[in-house]
């Protein structure tokens, strides 16, 4: 259309008719008003241009409407849009009988009439109405195919004309205008623009298939950043490992950390290297026994995900018995990190201060309960106990078998303090409590919340999934 002077509003082409209520009118218009120059519906869903109009000159417009927003496009590029847009559009005039015709150049009363003052004034050579939405491309291809005709210029496809270092049908394809650089990051992933077309990513979104993963790490560790399947293994670091195979037998001062947390367990007291059912354990007393080791880390502390593994012998199993602990007690709410092995239903095997937080080894039990729990744990035997957590969700298995789970856990685990095997730091964080405890074969290791909740790393399938043989190893 060639509309020689602009006024507030000139109809190009209708249907339904005007009077309401909101979005019962379909008027697409060729005006400055900033309300309803582009479009009217009647009411909240009028849109107008975005200053871009132009007078007296051959100019392709256009409008979308995908049911929840709607778009305007002036020469091909996105002018302006609006959502939620919700129609209604009048199929019959107000009397209910008489059918509402398509309209160019003008618009339906209520009554069936045309409106005469809203006649637009203005040379039409075009029109085409579909029967659904068009993606910015299509509206794109569309201006492309009369482009010549009207003494405008086409989008080549491939062709980068604004030189901005992305295809000018892309550009528009994607965002709608013309205005994004190839070197530029919308989302914020690490991305370029242009390396988001590379990959056919979406540049406005970071995580394109939406499987925790950004797509900057797929694309680093070669994994497929549009399938939500195809998720990067990110390794686990393994903070503390201590094993009593290679111990010689008799008092241990230090327990040696081949973790990557730097430091050593100092032993408290005597701790004692034995054999124990043909397999070499640390035996604490529960009369002063225990190692400090050394001091967490944000990875373990605060909501952050974590796991614990061990074998331990517990010759007789207690209300609560420490395995392997760090944060303090005395709150508040979920503040603690202690593993323990014991009966007690509410915190026998993971205690985070508080009733909400701790989760006890009987399936059949909960917090609520008023009773000691039984479960399956074990004593007088070598035992595989294991704990992971996401930073919402506690699991807990005995000899590789998940045997209890509670969700809605919030953590805030206290920072700066050792790690403690065989006890827990009282709220003071300066003193140790005391426990009783065979140990063999701990391991502690932690990672992100987002490994856990992917459930894609090799610690996280392998709690979760694999046979006890594989525990073992």
């Amino acid at each position: 259309m060639k509309n020689p002077t602009i006024d507030d509003e000139e109809t190009v082409f209708s249907w339904g008719c005007r009077g309401g209520p909101d979005g019962s009118s379909v008027a697409f218009n060729h005006g400055a008003h900033p309300t309803f120059g582009a479009f009217g519906h009647w009411g909240a869903p009028d849109i107008g241009w975005d200053g871009d109009e132009e007078a007296d000159i051959w100019t392709y417009i256009a409008c979308t409407k995908d049911g929840n927003e709607i778009r305007v496009y002036t020469n091909g590029i996105l002018s302006a849009s609006e959502s939620p847009i919700t129609l209604s559009t009048h199929p019959l005039a107000d009397d209910g009988t008489t059918p509402l015709p398509f309209v160019v150049g003008n618009q339906n009363d209520g009554n069936g009439a045309i409106s005469d003052p809203l006649s637009g004034s203005m040379s039409i050579a075009v029109v085409r109405v579909w029967e659904q939405a068009l993606d910015n491309l299509a509206i794109a291809e569309n201006y492309n195919l009369d482009a010549p005709t009207f003494g405008r210029p086409t989008f080549v496809p491939g062709a980068d004309d604004d030189n901005y270092g992305l295809a000018d049908d892309y550009e528009l394809a994607t965002f709608g205008n013309l205005d994004q650089t190839g070197d530029g990051d919308l989302d914020e992933d690490g991305l370029t623009n242009a390396e988001e077309a590379s990959n056919g990513t979406d540049p406005s979104l970071a995580d394109t298939d939406n499987d925790g993963a950004s797509d900057k790490a797929e694309v680093d560790a070669g994994t497929d950043p549009l399938s939500p399947t195809s998720v990067p293994v990110t390794p686990i670091d393994l903070l503390v490992e201590l094993q009593a195979s290679a111990l010689d037998e008799g008092a241990l001062a230090t327990w040696a950390n081949t973790g990557t947390l730097t430091g050593d367990l100092t032993a408290s007291s005597d701790p004692t290297v034995e054999t124990i059912s043909g397999a070499k354990g640390v035996t604490l007393d529960g009369e002063g026994d225990w190692f400090v080791g050394p001091t967490t880390t944000p990875d373990i502390e605060g909501a952050s995900g974590r796991s614990i593994t061990a074998w331990i012998y517990n010759p007789a199993v207690a209300v609560e018995e420490t395995v392997v602990s760090w944060g303090r007690r005395g709150g508040p709410e979920g503040t603690n990190m202690w593993f323990n092995h014991g009966t007690h239903h509410a915190f026998g095997a993971v205690g985070h201060w508080g009733n909400g937080p701790d989760i006890g080894w009987d399936p059949s039990t909960s917090a609520d309960d008023a009773v000691t729990g039984g479960g399956q744990k074990e004593e007088g035997t070598w035992t595989h106990i294991a704990y992971t957590q996401d930073g919402a969700t506690t699991w807990v298995y005995i000899n590789g078998v998940l045997t209890k789970a509670d969700e809605r856990i919030n953590l805030n685990t206290h920072a700066g303090l050792s790690v403690i095997v065989g006890s827990q730091w009282e709220g003071d964080g300066a003193r140790p409590i005391r426990h009783w405890l065979a140990l063999s074969a701990l391991v502690l290791c932690a990672s992100t919340m987002g490994l856990f909740q992917t459930v894609t790393s090799p610690l996280g399938s392998m709690m979760r999934r694999q046979p006890m043989d594989v525990l073992q190893d």
